[in-house]
């Protein structure tokens, strides 16, 4: 996640949070869901991420998203499986920071602390 927001440029700047440095924005996260599902001849992959942004000094949560992939594997041996995987984990992670980038591209509303 860190490394498309950099990519992206849209922010000053972008660091793992180390509990001991001074931050404007946090950006958590989970891994709801990765699985491999096995349906006869085809190996299907599962991927599930959940993201917010907060402030942390208000606390206000200016965005949250989930991505979702379901996707058939390329290949059924491990390796195939594994890189299919890190691809979609990779794309579920690209779709999350464009939900992000789409929200703090539109006007905040007036009750809200966000300063763009």
């Amino acid at each position: 996640m860190v490394s498309e927001m950099r990519a992206r440029g849209a922010f000053q700047s972008v660091d793992l949070y180390d509990g001991s440095t001074t931050c404007d924005w946090i950006v958590s996260g989970t891994l709801d869901h990765l699985e491999e599902v096995d349906e006869g001849a085809d190996v299907w992959i599962e991927v599930g991420l959940s993201a917010r942004l907060k402030s942390t000094r208000t606390g206000e949560v200016l965005w949250q998203g989930t991505s979702t992939k379901r996707v058939k594997a390329d290949k059924r041996s491990v390796p195939g499986v594994v890189a299919r995987m890190s691809r979609e984990m990779g794309s579920a992670v690209e779709a999350l920071v464009t939900s992000m980038l789409d929200r703090l591209s539109q006007p905040v509303p007036a009750q809200s602390n966000f300063q763009q």
